[in-house]
């Protein structure tokens, strides 16, 4: 909303005053830090800060970088530790001010690398990589700098004992990768990479893992040079069992792999898919959150590489019928698993009527569609989907099965089921058969109308 003075403001409680060129950020500091990097980009984009920098000579005032560099902590500690208002809005313009001068990528590395305090670090590691993440600011830095960065980083994440720091670090190298990797001027990082996921240390392994899945969201395509040696690293973490994070993030650098494998890595990936489903159902039993992210993958690779799930497909059906209709998972996961088989009979019907598996996803979707729903829903409300209940996604698999499955394989299926149901004492299941049949009308239509 804008008031009469110009002021803008969202449901976060940030102002931005056009006549003062400042924001107000009414936010608790330290838990809610992660606000200011927002503010920084909301200012970058109305011109609060600088939004462009100097020509670069390399040549930096060492006493000045020093100094900068602990102005720069002490304003964050400030920031992290004053509650009032007026504090952070001085800290915010001191920011604001450092970020001017192009020397400030050097003074925020050498907080990153040198200060006590991990969380001065980890923010010292964000601010540097909205900085970098510019190609623009980048390009800007002299070889000499740009190296010395590189390596200054790459120090500090393997010396760097806090995980909150490392995984900050994770996020500056994989904005510094955007620039240097695809033009191989950075082998050292994946080196390193392969290093840190062969460690003996669990922690490195898991830090390992997640920086390569945050550096695999941020390259993508960019990584398919890589990707056969890192398939075939992902076959041993797949299957390490020492802690839960290594297998979940080589699963997210999986998910974030997907849309740029080709023909030569089909095989290595499919050769993944039973590993893959064994982790995520541990991890349902564990971490219901972390499995439904895990599920991504398949839809990824449903609207990218469906290929490589064909070997796979009878076992990745049941494994989905398994958590759709088990409750002891929560309705969140099992709508993801529902979803997963809609997609897969949309895109590999003749595989599904060929392996028989109409008669098993039938078995599990009619009875979840009989079950009570609180309010009233429409399977066809494209407004609903982010809101979906065990009923209505049921349902909208069932309208799927009636578009691409023959009517001669689907309606004799479903008639065993609506027989039951429409002499049931139970009301909703009654209620699920009309809503069932309601639901195929559209799709087998004309065998209704002929039969």
């Amino acid at each position: 909303m804008e008031d009469q003075n110009g002021d803008v403001r969202n449901k976060d409680r940030l102002f931005y005053s056009m006549k003062d060129q400042f924001f107000v950020l009414k936010l608790a500091p330290l838990e809610n830090f992660e606000k200011f990097l927002q503010w920084l980009i909301m200012a970058e984009k109305h011109h609060a800060i600088a939004g462009s920098i100097e020509e670069e000579t390399g040549e930096f005032d060492n006493s000045k970088l020093v100094n900068m560099a602990a102005s720069l902590e002490s304003i964050i500690l400030k920031l992290l530790q004053n509650t009032t208002n007026e504090g952070q809005v001085q800290g915010f313009r001191e920011i604001q001010d450092l970020c001017k001068d192009p020397s400030v990528v050097i003074s925020l590395c050498q907080c990153i690398t040198q200060s006590v305090d991990p969380h001065v670090r980890k923010y010292a590691a964000l601010l540097l990589r909205r900085r970098l993440l510019k190609v623009k600011f980048w390009r800007k830095l002299t070889p000499e700098i740009k190296q010395g960065l590189k390596q200054a980083i790459l120090e500090a994440y393997v010396k760097d004992n806090e995980r909150i720091v490392r995984n900050a670090l994770a996020e500056l190298i994989a904005a510094i990768a955007k620039h240097e990797l695809s033009d191989g001027k950075w082998p050292e990082l994946m080196e390193l990479l392969n290093q840190s996921i062969r460690s003996n240390n669990i922690t490195d392994r898991e830090v390992g893992l997640y920086s390569l899945s945050v550096i695999a969201k941020t390259l993508g395509s960019k990584l398919k040079p890589h990707f056969k040696s890192l398939l075939s690293l992902f076959q041993k973490t797949l299957t390490d069992t020492s802690s839960a994070d290594i297998p979940y993030f080589t699963i997210c650098a999986l998910t974030n792999m997907v849309c740029s494998i080709g023909t030569e890595e089909l095989n290595l990936f499919q050769s993944l898919v039973p590993n893959i489903i064994t982790i995520i159902r541990m991890l349902a039993n564990d971490n219901e959150e972390k499995a439904c992210e895990c599920l991504e993958i398949f839809d990824e690779l449903v609207e990218c590489e469906v290929g490589v799930l064909a070997p796979h497909l009878r076992g990745l059906v049941e494994f989905c019928l398994e958590i759709a209709k088990s409750d002891k998972y929560g309705d969140e996961l099992r709508i993801k698993a529902i979803n997963i088989v809609a997609y897969l009979v949309r895109l590999k019907k003749k595989a599904i009527i060929k392996q028989k598996l109409a008669q098993p996803i039938l078995d599990v979707f009619f009875p979840l569609m009989c079950r009570p729903c609180s309010g009233d829903y429409d399977y066809q409300d494209d407004d609903q989907l982010e809101e979906q209940s065990l009923p209505s996604a049921s349902g909208q698999a069932l309208d799927v099965m009636a578009l691409h499955l023959p009517p001669t394989k689907l309606l004799p299926l479903l008639m065993q089921h609506l027989q039951g149901a429409f002499h049931h004492t139970n009301p909703h299941c009654r209620k699920g058969g009309f809503l069932a049949i309601s639901v195929i009308a559209e799709g087998c239509s004309e065998f209704i109308r002929h039969k």
